[in-house]
């Protein structure tokens, strides 16, 4: 037989089950990475894991890296673009 659930545990559950908004990744995102590494965890830590799964942010920069990033190195001869791709010019494939 499996022991009790933990006072800490219950509260967690309480708060999913009843409480907990999924209106965006925030809170689901910090508890995962809370959980996942079974240590306190660095603001920066938390917030790379919500940017990582923003698709309303990971679609802004991959816009930005088509118009921007990849214009001005591409222009330099620094990158080249193929198939959806960048790679440094002289790098193999």
């Amino acid at each position: 037989m499996p022991p009790p659930p933990t006072a800490t545990y219950e509260r967690l559950r309480q708060y999913i089950a009843q409480r907990m908004r999924m209106s965006h990744i925030y809170q689901p995102l910090m508890l995962m990475e809370l959980l996942g590494r079974r240590s306190p965890a660095p603001a920066q830590d938390v917030a790379r894991r919500i940017l990582g799964e923003d698709m309303t942010q990971i679609d802004y920069y991959t816009e930005r890296v088509k118009r921007m990033v990849r214009k001005v190195l591409t222009g330099n001869g620094i990158t080249r673009y193929e198939k959806g791709s960048y790679a440094l010019v002289g790098a193999s494939s």
